[in-house]
């Protein structure tokens, strides 16, 4: 916006009015030079004031005639003063273009001081040291500085809680992690922040994460808030840990970006996993001493009813031989009812026959109790997993089979186990009524099997169709 300016003054540098009262800004210039919305001094070879346009006499406050003769230094803060003399210096012997602009302080009529952007240009040399010889366009930046200054100090602020937060936090782009700070560094197994920078987080997780890493940096990028997930980290000395992580859209040094935290709840989930074994040991107390106790003694009881029953015929009513009968069926009845108790909290097949017979063994009970049709289809190829895997699965697939018939009217009900060496599937489908997530999302049974899933570090899933049925998906990857 300078340059028409800057163009004029120099090419008609020499030019004056007759009329004017002391040389200056050729007339054909004025309106340009009054008008600039940038304060403008001409200077004589003295570095005197010669004329001044009405912009640079509002920003100081005064008027021409005060303004006339007066030195330049005059109106520079004095910490500033010896830098500006030197820059008209330079310029008036080198007689260069117009210098880059610099920065200097003025001081106001009243006092009061701002900084400003200057920008020197000489003209020809004139013929005498009162003929104009440069002129300074005088641009203030006070509230441009007080914003930097501000934006100074808010990235300073940023940058102390970033390092002192005790949560590791990440910065991560296309390129891998920019910036982390300490807590983070020693989260990956890293005496200093510099050993990781550069690196992947896809880097410190197993393979099979690395397209879900992917997808969530570009979710972020795109301005998505990433939900929280578990997963496992590799530290650099190769011990696993299992941390929560999420991430929130960020712009680094101009660049779309991530800032993802990162929560160590290794012993966090060590304890639920105490807990959880400890709630199931319990539940197998339970179950044994319901089959060794009340069991048992339910057997008994029918058996004397069944005894009873004989004993009465040909002496007792047709009433009482009725009712006999019925005490051995109720009796018969509990007997079944408790043998469904006591194989939920305590499925002997689990122990015996592995996950697949305990499955098959749970959808046999499912469709004699209830009357739907349920089926089970085992496409595995590999060995037994350990105990506390099947356990958590047997569990899931208990849970949902569990509200099929319950909650949501199922007539049929399909479960699939997939076992490999690379990972383990299962899968119950039903043609139920489905539900909504949200009405439900807190339901206890669909957050223990939740629950379970993360303990295993498996991938869970509930795909409700409302009218449609229900599909409950856990995958677990090969440790």
């Amino acid at each position: 916006m300078q340059a028409p300016l800057l163009r004029a003054l120099s090419a008609d540098s020499g030019a004056s009015d007759e009329s004017s009262a002391s040389p200056g800004v050729s007339l054909p210039y004025q309106a340009l030079f009054e008008r600039a919305h940038y304060g403008v001094v001409i200077l004589d070879g003295h570095h005197g004031v010669v004329q001044t346009n009405q912009a640079l006499r509002t920003l100081l406050g005064y008027e021409a005639q005060a303004l006339q003769g007066r030195p330049l230094s005059d109106l520079v803060h004095g910490q500033c003063r010896g830098r500006v003399e030197a820059r008209l210096e330079d310029q008036a012997e080198a007689l260069l273009p117009a210098q880059e602009p610099f920065e200097a302080r003025l001081v106001r009529r009243d006092g009061k001081i701002l900084w400003a952007s200057l920008v020197i240009t000489a003209l020809r040399p004139a013929p005498t040291p009162q003929e104009p010889a440069a002129f300074v366009t005088v641009e203030p930046i006070s509230l441009r500085r007080r914003a930097e200054a501000s934006l100074r100090e808010s990235q300073a602020r940023w940058r102390m809680l970033f390092e002192s937060h005790p949560e590791p936090i990440l910065i991560c782009t296309d390129a891998g992690i920019m910036l982390i700070n300490v807590s983070g560094a020693r989260l990956l197994g890293a005496d200093h922040p510099d050993e990781v920078v550069g690196r992947t987080l896809a880097s410190f997780c197993r393979p099979e994460l690395h397209p879900v890493l992917r997808e969530r940096l570009d979710s972020a990028q795109a301005g998505v808030t990433v939900p929280l997930i578990q997963h496992e980290l590799i530290r650099l000395d190769g011990d696993t840990r299992w941390v929560e992580s999420w991430a929130v859209p960020l712009v680094h040094r101009g660049e779309r970006a991530a800032q993802v935290v990162l929560r160590d709840v290794t012993e966090q989930r060590n304890l639920e996993r105490k807990v959880l074994a400890a709630v199931d040991q319990e539940q197998r107390r339970i179950g044994y001493d319901l089959h060794d106790g009340l069991g048992q003694q339910l057997a008994a009881t029918a058996i004397l009813a069944k005894i009873l029953h004989r004993k009465l015929e040909g002496h007792a009513s047709a009433e009482t031989l009725r009712m006999a009968q019925q005490i051995e069926q109720h009796m018969n009845r509990s007997i079944t009812a408790t043998q469904h108790i006591v194989r939920g909290l305590c499925p002997v097949e689990l122990e015996r026959y592995g996950l697949a017979g305990a499955l098959e063994g749970l959808t046999s009970a499912v469709r004699a109790t209830h009357q739907v049709g349920c089926t089970f289809t085992d496409h595995s190829t590999h060995v037994r997993a350990d105990s506390v895997v099947e356990t958590h699965l047997y569990r899931i697939g208990q849970e949902a089979m569990t509200n099929a018939v319950r909650h949501s009217g199922a007539t049929q009900i399909q479960v699939i186990l997939e076992s490999t060496r690379r990972a383990t599937e299962l899968t119950i489908r039903d043609n139920g009524s489905g539900f909504e997530v949200a009405a439900v999302q807190n339901g206890l049974g669909l957050e223990t099997m939740r629950y379970r899933a993360r303990l295993l570090g498996a991938h869970f899933s509930i795909e409700p169709t409302p009218g449609s049925g229900t599909t409950v998906h856990c995958y677990l990857a090969a440790s």
